[in-house]
C-alpha cells in the first residue's frame, strides 16, 4: 500500500509539473490586424564646464501589423506607419525639431516632408513564433518615397540624403529596432519563474533576460532586464554609452501579441563631436518607451 501511494504521488507531481509548463509563442491567423501606439521620451544630460545641458527627445507613433501568411514556423506580416511625431527640445536652445505628420507641411520644410514619406508604405516582416525576426524587406520603397516627398532634385544632395536614410531606415536597422518590440518568447516550454534570454543589435544593442511572472487564459505577463550599449558614430557626433534596461510586457494568451510593453533604460558614457575636438562630454540618457495595442 505504501509503495502504491509513493508511485501515485510521483505521477501526481509529474502531472502537475507538466501542466505547469506553458508554451509561450505567437499564434496568429491570416487577416489578424494590430494597431500599436508608441510613446518614447528620452532625457539627455550632458555636463560641460561643470554645468548640465539638458535635452529631451519625444517620439509618438501609430503602427499597423497585418498577418498575410502563416507557415509551420513563421508568420508573414505587413507593417506600416500611420502617423509619427518627432520633437527635440534643448534647455539652452529651445525647440530644435518639431515634426508631426498629422500636420500640413510647408513645401520647403524638407524634414517634415521626408517623414511624411514613411507613412502608409508597407514593409514585409517574417517573424518566428518566438517573435525573433527572420527577415524584414521593403525599406527601399520607403526611402524612395521619403526622398520623393522631400522634393530633392539635385542628384548629389539626393545621394547624400539617401545614404543617411539607409543607415537609419534600412532593412537591417528597422529589423533590429522591431526585434526589441516583438522578440519576447522562449524556444522552450516555460513555467512561472523560468528565465530565458533574447538579444538585439544595431546602434543600440543588448540582451534581455525574461521571466514568466503570470500566466492565465487571458494574458501573459513577463518581466525582464539586461545590459545595453549605445554606439552611434557619424561624421559630426559620436556617442558611446552603456547601461541597463527593465521591461514589463503583457501579451494576449491566445495570439501571443502584445497588449502593452514598457521599457525603462538608463545609459551613461561620453559624447564627442568635431566641434569639441578631443573633448569627451559626460552624457547620461534616461529613456521610457511604451507600446500599447489600441
Amino acid at each position: 500500500m505504501q509503495k502504491f501511494l509513493t508511485i501515485f504521488t510521483f505521477f501526481l507531481c509529474a502531472a502537475f509539473q507538466v501542466q505547469a509548463q506553458n508554451i509561450l509563442q505567437y499564434n496568429m491567423s491570416i487577416g489578424d490586424s494590430y494597431t500599436i501606439e508608441q510613446e518614447a521620451t528620452q532625457d539627455i544630460i550632458q555636463t560641460m564646464d561643470g554645468a548640465d545641458h539638458e535635452m529631451k527627445n519625444t517620439i509618438l507613433g501609430e503602427y499597423v501589423f497585418e498577418v498575410i501568411s502563416v507557415t509551420d514556423s513563421t508568420f508573414v506580416m505587413n507593417f506600416h506607419f500611420k502617423s509619427l511625431l518627432f520633437k527635440t527640445e534643448s534647455g539652452i536652445y529651445g525647440t530644435l525639431m518639431d515634426i508631426d505628420t498629422n500636420r500640413e507641411a510647408e513645401e520647403d520644410d524638407i524634414e517634415a516632408n521626408i517623414f511624411k514619406g514613411l507613412l502608409n508604405n508597407d514593409l514585409q516582416i517574417v517573424v518566428y513564433k518566438t517573435g525573433n525576426i527572420k527577415t524584414l524587406t521593403g525599406t527601399d520603397a520607403i526611402i524612395d518615397s521619403m526622398l520623393e516627398k522631400a522634393g530633392i532634385e539635385d542628384d548629389f544632395t539626393k545621394n547624400i540624403a539617401k545614404k543617411g536614410l539607409e543607415k537609419e531606415f534600412g532593412d537591417e536597422s528597422m529589423k533590429e529596432s522591431m526585434i526589441q518590440m516583438l522578440y519576447l518568447f522562449s524556444d522552450e516550454p516555460v513555467s512561472k519563474g523560468s528565465k530565458w534570454e533574447t538579444s538585439f543589435n544595431g546602434d543600440l544593442k543588448g540582451s534581455t533576460t525574461y521571466s514568466l511572472q503570470e500566466y492565465s487564459t487571458e494574458e501573459i505577463k513577463l518581466v525582464g532586464d539586461g545590459p545595453i550599449e549605445l554606439n552611434t558614430v557619424n561624421e559630426d557626433v559620436t556617442m558611446i554609452l552603456s547601461g541597463t534596461q527593465n521591461v514589463i510586457a503583457t501579451c494576449d494568451t491566445e495570439t501571443g501579441f502584445m497588449k502593452n510593453v514598457t521599457i525603462e533604460q538608463t545609459a551613461t558614457g561620453v559624447t564627442k563631436t568635431k566641434q569639441w575636438g578631443t573633448v569627451e562630454v559626460p552624457t547620461t540618457i534616461n529613456s521610457t518607451i511604451t507600446f500599447k495595442r489600441i
